[in-house]
């Protein structure tokens, strides 16, 4: 059973404002070719974006040690349009973290777009699973 904590609903935007920030990084990186700051920017706004979603949906965070807990967390919410698919990103991006941040080998270009690529994906999901900013 994934570990989990209470958090404010209202609190889901400290999240969101990360995964927006590793999400912009990532582009910066991306267009300089700095592949393994891309992807690990990629990676962190997956976990971030993913949190966002779940503390506005759930009103909880996972505590867990993989970040792989996430994904059933998030799948629990039957009534999100696309889950499966945005999961489905999710879970490929967050499987190359040991990849991107641990191995001793460079990350391929290929390695690196394919993880930013489920990154955006992820994003764009999340971003019409929370609402819309005001202001």
């Amino acid at each position: 059973m994934p570990r989990v904590r209470q958090v404010e609903r209202s609190r889901y935007h400290i999240y969101w404002d990360r995964a927006t920030e590793f999400r912009d990084i990532m582009r910066i990186a991306t267009e300089r070719a700095w592949w393994s700051a891309a992807a690990l920017n990629a990676i962190h706004c997956l976990i971030s974006a993913a949190d966002a979603v779940l503390v506005f949906r759930q009103t909880i965070r996972s505590t867990g040690e993989g970040h792989l807990e996430v994904i059933d967390l998030l799948g629990r919410d039957r009534d999100l349009s696309g889950i499966a698919r945005a999961t489905g990103h999710l879970r490929k991006g967050l499987a190359k973290k040991n990849l991107v941040a641990y191995e001793d080998r460079e990350l391929s270009v290929s390695e690196a777009k394919e993880i930013v690529d489920h990154a955006e994906r992820f994003y764009a999901w999340a971003s019409n699973a929370l609402p819309r900013p005001t202001g």
